[in-house]
């Protein structure tokens, strides 16, 4: 599986080398590479050896390399093209958040993806 990822609390490009050691040592993950200028992570993994929700927590634990009080998160990333169109942020966003397990629900019109936790 292939899955982007919106990568919260990268304050220096050095984060990124952080975040990419940290989840290429998770089993089942094949390859990852996350972009400091958008901010997104694209990871490659089995998805029989560990689950999106299980790489997202992976994000958040990772140790942040600014200090205890500083955290990283993972918003997995979806595509959704006419997101700009009106209500369609107000309806996807409604959807989602009405599936089990899902935490949180953000719309970015701009990058017309919806991210999820």
């Amino acid at each position: 599986v292939k899955a982007t990822f919106l990568i919260s609390g990268l304050h220096c490009p050095p984060c990124t080398s952080t975040v990419e050691q940290s989840i290429k040592s998770v089993k089942g993950v094949k390859s990852v590479k996350v972009d400091w200028a958008t901010k997104y992570a694209k990871i490659e993994f089995d998805e029989q050896q560990i689950a999106t929700q299980q790489l997202a927590g992976r994000i958040a634990a990772t140790p942040h390399m600014m200090g205890r009080n500083m955290k990283y998160a993972g918003w997995l990333a979806l595509k959704v093209p006419d997101i700009a169109a009106e209500g369609n942020a107000d309806k996807a966003k409604a959807a989602l958040a009405k599936l089990k397990g899902i935490g949180t629900v953000s719309a970015y019109p701009q990058q017309k993806s919806i991210g999820v936790s």
